[in-house]
């Protein structure tokens, strides 16, 4: 399934139309691997996915359905055992050496012996780019994090490492930037919080992106679109395109159109819904 233009839909779900270039092209993706049990295991199989350049994806499915194999192979962590993943015309492999695949995960991974304002240029300096200090101010000051950058990671509450995190991923100005489960460890406040702050940043750089959640209401309030994925083997079962206007706000995330969105996902994830 594509990725493609929309048209307002009065149910906050949108209608597809023309089709622009896929910057993100899985074609046939698969993978196989051998269990403890010496059995094969097909964590994906045969999946066609779409994403346009600028747009914010989000996956969902079962635990183990191949979520986070999906977004390991966009990231060059794991080589699909069948079909191709390209991504601006470049495979994986390509692209990270050219450093520009960022990825956040669920634990912040800060190095604890650096300072906060060292952390966020880590990995840019890594990769040979030099970062301008009024660079990470800018940087801190979109995160929140301007008065916090002499401190330390454990100085830090989760959220705003995360913060950090996320900050260290797109000094590097990232092509693709994927995030598995960023905030799957916070409490649900300070994830909404955090929520809110990532529409905004996503705003400001309009990164591709690629996220993966087990919540519905986390999909549904970031995403241009959300991804379903079955059950092991994972498949593409349903791709739900999202019409709301940005910025969104805390009124979206108690409306009738956001339950009416959130309600659509859970019918595909137990196979009472549309899978289109």
């Amino acid at each position: 399934m594509s990725a493609s233009q929309t048209v307002p839909s009065p149910n906050g779900v949108a209608e597809p139309t023309a089709e622009p270039r896929a910057f993100v092209s899985c074609r046939r993706t698969g993978l196989v691997y051998q269990g403890a049990d010496g059995g094969e295991v097909i964590a994906l199989t045969d999946l066609d996915l779409d994403i346009a350049e600028g747009e914010f994806v989000s996956l969902v499915g079962p635990s183990g359905c191949g979520k986070t194999t999906l977004l390991k192979i966009m990231g060059d962590l794991l080589a699909p055992t069948a079909g191709s993943v390209e991504i601006d015309g470049f495979s994986p492999r390509q692209l990270r050496e050219r450093q520009r695949i960022g990825q956040v995960f669920q634990s912040a991974e800060l190095l604890p012996w650096k300072s906060i304002a060292d952390n966020l240029v880590l990995l840019a300096k890594l990769s040979g780019k030099t970062v301008p200090r009024e660079q990470t101010e800018a940087m801190a000051e979109t995160l929140g994090l301007q008065d916090f950058l002499h401190r330390y990671p454990h100085e830090l509450s989760g959220g705003m490492q995360q913060r950090a995190a996320i900050g260290r991923a797109l000094l590097l100005d990232p092509a693709l930037l994927l995030m598995d489960e960023p905030f799957g460890a916070l409490d649900e406040i300070t994830r909404e919080k955090l929520n809110m702050e990532l529409q905004r940043i996503w705003s400001e750089h309009r990164k591709t992106v690629v996220f993966v959640t087990h919540s519905l209401s986390e999909a549904a309030f970031l995403s241009d679109r959300v991804v379903v994925l079955s059950g092991r083997p994972g498949r593409l079962v349903a791709d739900v395109r999202i019409d709301a206007p940005r910025l969104r706000t805390t009124e979206y995330r108690f409306s009738s159109e956001m339950a009416e969105v959130v309600a659509r996902l859970h019918g595909a994830l137990t196979g009472e819904g549309e899978a289109s």
